[in-house]
């Protein structure tokens, strides 16, 4: 995969990880969807661990085009 390939992963994730920290933000002022906040927090933070992880093999594609 190409560095622009993987960034544009990596701003997937993202998106995907700060709708769920809305979501988990609704869960916390409604009591009937409580029970999902611990659901949508772990998934968020799973989302943003995979965004993370995207973006660093997009910087180290990047170097390693630069240098090639």
């Amino acid at each position: 995969m190409t560095s622009r390939t993987n960034l544009a992963l990596a701003t997937d994730a993202v998106a995907r990880a700060a709708r769920l920290a809305a979501e988990a933000e609704r869960c916390i002022s409604n009591g009937d969807i409580r029970s999902r906040l611990a659901d949508l927090t772990r998934v968020g933070a799973l989302w943003a661990d995979i965004a993370g992880a995207q973006a660093a093999i997009a910087r180290v594609t990047a170097e390693e085009t630069d240098r090639g």
